[in-house]
């Protein structure tokens, strides 16, 4: 009898045991985010004259990546803090259909910001007001030897496209590095013409704290250089989320961070 009793206990405290650890678990980024199944079809890209099978993993139809974005100037004051959204369409782009897939980018901006950013161009011959959107839509690369893509590039942001692209390469590896080339820029205003020459460099793994929960990262970092000057970006990576964290410098010393901050089914 009494040994029943004890065994009893031992069964009790077990189950407690497990219910506190339960509930003491670590929030994770998998808590936040809907189901990731891994995507893989018939299609293919074009990478270095090869065929390498697609994937949409990432960047796949009926998920949107919400992000927090703040743009400072050199002192690290606020210039805009709002959002970006990039939504993947499932289809492909239609300027380069043989390698990239569209995604749909929504711009948060409030007018106070708008007039700001127009008062004080950081590319004083282009039209910035004439380009100023809520929505547009640009094209990404997801297969098995990279992941890339258009840097969220229009209003207040336009100067990411004198940085370097947030793009990984596979395998990942610390210490690994690439190079990365954009010639003649058209269109750009104070930059036409320009090439833009971006070294990458895998610095390690970290575990950053996202607002979805803490994620394990890819670093990379990369410099950029222009006719202008040099510009710095440090991407984290996750195989599951993608570029999770992006953070600039640009070539005037002015700071922008995107950061993901919902991942949400539509």
């Amino acid at each position: 009898m009494e040994e029943r009793k004890t065994l009893c206990f031992q069964l009790l405290l077990t189950v407690i045991l497990i219910l506190m650890a339960i509930g003491c678990r670590q929030q994770s980024y998998r808590d936040n985010v809907p189901a990731i199944p891994s995507m893989l079809d018939t299609l293919y890209d074009t990478y270095e004259e090869r065929q390498v099978l697609k994937v949409r993993r990432i960047f796949r139809k009926g998920i949107t990546y919400r992000y927090r974005a703040v743009y400072t100037n050199q002192q690290g004051e606020v210039i805009s803090d709002n959002f970006a959204e990039i939504t993947p369409l499932g289809e492909r782009w239609e300027y380069q259909p043989e390698r990239q897939d569209v995604v749909a980018i929504k711009l948060g901006f409030t007018e106070e910001e708008k007039a700001r950013i127009l008062a004080n161009p950081i590319n004083k011959t282009i039209d910035l007001e004439g380009r100023w959107m809520e929505e547009t839509r640009e094209g990404v690369i997801e297969n098995t030897k990279e992941v890339w893509m258009h840097p969220i590039r229009h209003n207040q942001y336009i100067f990411t496209e004198v940085a370097a692209f947030p793009e990984v390469r596979f395998p990942l590896e610390v210490g690994k590095e690439w190079r990365s080339g954009l010639g003649g820029l058209g269109g750009w205003g104070d930059w036409d013409g320009m090439d833009i020459l971006s070294d990458y460099k895998i610095t390690g793994k970290e575990k950053i704290k996202l607002k979805i929960g803490p994620i394990e990262c890819w670093v990379v970092e990369t410099v950029s250089t222009f006719g202008l000057g040099t510009s710095t970006a440090t991407f984290h990576f996750h195989e599951d989320l993608g570029f999770v964290r992006m953070n600039y410098t640009n070539y005037l010393g002015q700071g922008l961070i995107f950061e993901l901050e919902e991942v949400a089914e539509i």
